[in-house]
C-alpha cells in the first residue's frame, strides 16, 4: 500500500531528510509551491489533488472557468501523470463534474483519478472501475453523515474494484489502525503534521499479531501527560516515524 504524506509544503526544512525515491507525496494545487515542482519526477510516486475538497468546506471558488484552465496548464506543463479530477459534486452536480472530468482529459492528454461519492450510486461506481485503472473515493475525511454511511460499503467499495483490477485510493484516509481491515492500494493521510499543533510525537509500535502502527504519544513529565513545546523538533522527529511507518506499508501491506 501507498501511503502519500498530504499537505507537503511543510516538508521545506527537512526535505534532506527524505530519499526522494522511497517517498510518495500528494499536494493540492491550492498549495503547492514552486519548490516542490522539481522534486515531482524524484518522488517515487506523485499524486496532485485538485482542491475541490476545499471548495465544498466553504473556501470562496470566484472563476470556475479561469481555475479549470489553470490546472489544466499546470498538469500538463509538468506532466503530472496522477492529478485528480475536479469532484465538486456538491457544488455544481455529478453531470457538470463527468464534463470538467472529459474537459480535463481531452485538453491534458491523459486520464484523470475520478473520485467517487456516495451521491453518484454503486452503478456509477461500477462503471468507474470499469472505465479507469485507478480510482479515488471521496467522503472518509469528512465528520458528516456521508462518511457513517460510507464506512460499511468500504470493503464492498475496495473488493468491487479489484475484481476489475482498478486500483483504489483513499483520499484523507488518515486512521493508519484500519489500513488492515480497508486494503486501499494507495491512501493520503495530513496526520503527520499534527504533533507540532498538539505537542504530541509519534511512535512505532507492534501489536500481538506482529502489525506495525504509528501510535499518538503524550510526553510525560513526574508521571503526567503534558505538551511537548519544541514544534521544529517534534516536526522532525514524526516526519521520520511516518517515513519509515511509509516505507513498511508500502512492503507490507
Amino acid at each position: 500500500m501507498k501511503l502519500y504524506l498530504a499537505g507537503a509544503t511543510g516538508l521545506k526544512p527537512y526535505i534532506d531528510k527524505i530519499d526522494l525515491k522511497r517517498f510518495y507525496m500528494l499536494e493540492s494545487f491550492l498549495t503547492i509551491q514552486p519548490w516542490q515542482i522539481p522534486l515531482i519526477p524524484q518522488c517515487a510516486g506523485f499524486m496532485l489533488d485538485s482542491g475541490a475538497f476545499s471548495f465544498i468546506e466553504g473556501r470562496k471558488l470566484s472563476n470556475l472557468e479561469t481555475y479549470v484552465q489553470k490546472y489544466i496548464n499546470f498538469v500538463r506543463t509538468n506532466c503530472i501523470k496522477q492529478y485528480i479530477e475536479l469532484d465538486l459534486d456538491p457544488l455544481i452536480g455529478v453531470e457538470n463534474v463527468r464534463k470538467l472530468r472529459s474537459r480535463l482529459e481531452v485538453e491534458i492528454g491523459w486520464p484523470s483519478i475520478p473520485v467517487w461519492h456516495l451521491c453518484r450510486g454503486k452503478q456509477a461506481f461500477l462503471e468507474m472501475c470499469e472505465e479507469y485503472d485507478y480510482v479515488a473515493i471521496g467522503g472518509v475525511a469528512t465528520g458528516d453523515s456521508d462518511r457513517r454511511k460510507l464506512m460499511p460499503i468500504l470493503p464492498w467499495l475496495i473488493a468491487e474494484a479489484h475484481k476489475r483490477k482498478a486500483r483504489i485510493h483513499g483520499l484523507g484516509f488518515t486512521n493508519l489502525k484500519e489500513l488492515y481491515t480497508y486494503r486501499f492500494d494507495s491512501v493520503d493521510s495530513t496526520t503527520w503534521t499534527c504533533g507540532s499543533r498538539f505537542g504530541t510525537i509519534m511512535a512505532l509500535r507492534r501489536d500481538a499479531q506482529g502489525r506495525v502502527y504509528l501510535v499518538q504519544e503524550y510526553c510525560r513529565r513526574n508521571g503526567k501527560r503534558h505538551r511537548a513545546v519544541d514544534g521544529g523538533g517534534i516536526m522532525e522527529y514524526n516526519l521520520i516515524q511516518w517515513l519509515k511507518f511509509q516505507q513498511y506499508a508500502d512492503n507490507n501491506l
